[in-house]
């Protein structure tokens, strides 16, 4: 089932949801992950391994498929991401964007990535808009590191370090989850899963790490959580650090504040969890306790929407 015709609402909410498309795209069968939406030149799109699609009428479920700038096959690794006035298209091998207004057919342009200080081709992988610099993260086989470009107007980009590499942390910090702005202040948090997801071994480093940043310059993070939140088990003789993967986040503001907050949810074999912090440095997180009336352990947070002063989640047990 596409996610689009997933609409297990709240029933509270039920009477608000519509389903808005047939079963699939275009007769395609459903993507095996589903389709994720977003929101770009005030339209509202969907996208999977068959396109990215145009909603043009809720009520006649009518989308329109979008002209890309290379065909989508089954081993490209690909992703959309609206920043300021352009949507940016990557994949593991190029980087596209396009501009709001402009026309689907010709108006893709491709980005080339350099090093601003060797003038070395690399491949960027766009993730936040912060004090009109554009930050990334580009790889090596070993580390990440997260790197910023004021280009955001030119079809050549230029990258310079933005964060000491993988903070200073090769060994345990693998990734990058997500960056994000919350109360103009830039935050990127790292994965740090050591092997595979069901092997209690990929779990006996300390954990996520989430670091905060007020200018976005290299010397400016401060990291602002124990790692992995302090959460340890004693399985098998062996410490095990639970939260080692972010797989959601979410960024709201309760009816009666007026500052944000950043909530994110983790996934893991021992049990998901989910934080929330309050923007008071390594002492500001609150842990929500998640009623589970199963006897299945939940093992993801797939998604975190705030809506109407609430907080919806969708979880996912793999037992």
């Amino acid at each position: 089932m596409n996610e689009l015709d997933y609409i297990n609402c709240e029933k509270k909410l039920y009477n608000y949801c519509i389903q808005v498309n047939e079963v699939g795209f275009f007769n395609f069968e459903s993507s095996i992950n589903g389709s994720k939406l977003l929101e770009f030149d005030n339209n509202i799109y969907a996208y999977n391994n068959y396109g990215l699609f145009k909603l043009i009428s809720p009520a006649l479920k009518l989308w329109q498929k979008i002209h890309l700038p290379i065909e989508l096959t089954d081993n490209i690794n690909f992703n959309f991401i609206v920043l300021k006035d352009y949507l940016y298209f990557y994949t593991d091998l190029e980087l596209w964007k396009i501009k709001k207004c402009d026309n689907w057919i010709d108006g893709w342009i491709k980005v080339t990535s350099k090093n601003k200080d060797i003038n070395e081709v690399i491949m960027v992988k766009p993730l936040a808009l912060f004090n009109q610099n554009i930050y990334g993260i580009t790889y090596n086989a070993k580390s990440f590191k997260i790197v910023k470009s004021p280009n955001l107007e030119h079809s050549e980009m230029l990258w310079e370090l933005a964060a000491p590499e993988s903070f200073n942390n090769i060994e345990k910090n693998k990734d990058v989850a997500f960056m994000t702005i919350v109360n103009n202040r830039l935050y990127a948090a790292t994965n740090t899963l050591q092997g595979d997801f069901n092997n209690e071994n990929s779990y006996l480093l300390d954990g996520i790490e989430i670091w905060e940043s007020k200018t976005g310059n290299i010397d400016s993070w401060i990291k602002i959580n124990t790692p992995g939140f302090g959460v340890k088990r004693n399985i098998n003789n062996k410490t095990i650090y639970v939260n080692q993967l972010i797989s959601s986040f979410s960024i709201f503001k309760s009816a009666n504040n007026t500052t944000e907050s950043l909530i994110l949810g983790t996934s893991s074999v021992f049990g998901a969890e989910i934080w929330i912090y309050n923007g008071e440095g390594i002492n500001g997180w609150s842990t929500l306790f998640l009623a589970n009336n199963t006897c299945n352990i939940i093992s993801e947070i797939k998604s975190i929407l705030f809506f109407n002063n609430e907080i919806h989640i969708f979880a996912v047990n793999f037992n």
